[in-house]
């Protein structure tokens, strides 16, 4: 009974927002982001870069993932690792006089109107984990709201079916908060970015999420 509930409200929020927040004319859409975020100096977010720290399991489940993404027509894919066929590989290994550390993959996005690729590199932290950078790298540069309100508006129907899309019970209550408004669609924009590893990727990545200019974390609390 709850999760039908949970669903309906998710369902109406979804609904409520886009009518009433998105399709509406707001100040901030043309602001730059010094203005939104009352920086010093001008800022332009040009990449963002996930973290994740993995383990021989989880390295070959991406690897096999990534070679996966080699059928889609919406990628272009570069990976430096071979894929397992019966047992797992052991990517990740004891090493006592140096620390292992490379090119992961490349994977471009061919029909995106924002992602323009995304480098992955590791680093081995121990005997049996390391740490794995998603670097994204953008199509343009973002230097005002508007670019990332038209492209939560492009992807609307893509965001309310994402499972991991955050929602709201009242949309009274974003209805004249430009300061709230912003953190929502900002999350938005970073749940574009972190959802693509979920689901092309197949779990769920403890995330830790850096921007080439400034800490996002900073932005999403």
């Amino acid at each position: 009974m709850f999760k039908l509930y949970y669903k309906y409200k998710k369902i109406k929020w979804f609904k409520d927002y886009k009518e009433k927040v998105l399709n509406s004319q707001h100040c901030y859409y043309n602001k730059s982001l010094m203005e939104i975020f009352d920086l010093d100096s001008n800022m332009d977010l040009y990449s963002v870069s996930i973290y994740d720290v993995v383990n021989n399991n989880d390295v070959n489940k991406l690897v096999k993932k990534i070679y996966q993404l080699k059928r889609n027509k919406n990628y272009s894919v570069e990976i430096s690792y071979k894929k397992k066929f019966i047992k797992d590989i052991n990517y990740i290994r004891p090493e006592f006089d140096h620390t292992g550390h490379g090119i992961f993959a490349k994977i471009k996005f061919l029909n995106d109107s924002l992602i323009s690729y995304i480098d992955m590199t590791w680093s081995q932290i121990n005997n049996e984990e390391a740490i794995i950078e998603y670097e994204i790298h953008l199509k343009k540069r973002i230097d005002s709201f508007s670019i990332i309100h038209d492209y939560i508006l492009e992807n609307y129907k893509k965001l309310r079916k994402i499972k991991y899309s955050i929602f709201y019970f009242n949309i009274e209550n974003f209805l004249n908060d430009d300061s709230q408004n912003i953190q929502t669609e900002f999350k938005y924009f970073m749940v574009f970015h972190t959802v693509l590893f979920i689901i092309n990727f197949g779990w769920h990545i403890k995330l830790h999420i850096r921007s080439s200019s400034f800490p996002l974390l900073m932005l999403l609390s």
